[in-house]
């Protein structure tokens, strides 16, 4: 199959896709109105999801209940989303990057789970509450640091997986910018996640002594669980652990950790 650019409205059919960019542009002006994928999404070498409606109830619709797609998926956006409306619309174990400005609504599914999981964009639920796990790599932000948010949607960390971390200075000001992950749901398997810590260059520990930074919130208390590791760069010493409402990311240079009240 070729790159597809869509316009218009109605239903579209495609038996099987290989690295395919499908575009969606103004469709119409009702909710009824987007481009429906009916049966589903199938092949290998992946998909990239590219909607850029103005009307955010428009735009591409996967409807199909047989997706088998094989390979990474992308999701980009433009003040509008994509909409899984089948609880098998969006293939499990595959590699998910979503950017900014992109959403991913999962209506009707009850669940997903991915390898790889990038991107600063929108993970949603606009029906009820999903859950998405994560068995790879989270790595938020497109190419630099980033937020990846999590809406009406809990996030399972599975064994195994891990969180990269970004860290930049603003204005001078060590660490006010960096990686994290916002979640209105619950979070779970704090303690399977291992952390990356990747400063810039021109930071230094010694910036960083007894400071902390929340990389993840979430709506539960996640007090006295902590991430088995965080790597970091020589010279650094950090810790990861879980707190009322999220997960701290806590520096403490010098080889002691000190627990900050």
């Amino acid at each position: 199959a070729k790159n597809q650019h869509v316009y218009g409205s109605g239903k579209v059919g495609f038996g099987s896709v290989e690295g395919v960019v499908f575009f969606v542009e103004k469709t119409g002006g009702g909710m009824s109105n987007g481009v429906r994928f009916e049966p589903g999404l199938s092949g290998t070498g992946g998909v990239t999801l590219w909607n850029i409606c103005d009307n955010p109830h428009e735009g591409l619709q996967l409807r199909g209940n047989s997706s088998s797609l094989s390979g990474p998926i992308t999701v980009h956006g433009k003040n509008s989303r994509i909409r899984a409306q089948h609880a098998s619309a969006f293939p499990n174990g595959q590699d998910l990057r979503v950017t900014s400005g992109g959403r991913l609504d999962l209506e009707t599914m009850t669940s997903l789970a991915v390898q790889d999981l990038a991107g600063g964009g929108n993970i949603s639920d606009s029906v009820g509450t999903n859950e998405l796990s994560v068995s790879g790599e989270i790595t938020p932000g497109d190419l630099g640091t980033g937020t990846l948010t999590l809406q009406n949607v809990n996030l399972n960390l599975q064994p195994g997986c891990s969180m990269t971390v970004e860290i930049v200075a603003t204005n001078d000001i060590p660490g006010v910018t960096f990686d994290r992950i916002n979640v209105s749901g619950s979070v779970t398997g704090l303690d399977n996640c291992t952390i990356t810590v990747v400063p810039a260059e021109d930071l230094e520990p010694i910036d960083f002594f007894r400071k902390e930074y929340r990389i993840i919130s979430c709506s539960n208390d996640l007090t006295g669980q902590k991430t088995p590791k965080v790597n970091r760069p020589p010279g650094w010493v950090a810790r990861c652990i879980g707190v009322d409402g999220g997960a701290l990311l806590q520096f403490h240079p010098g080889g002691t950790v000190l627990t900050i009240l």
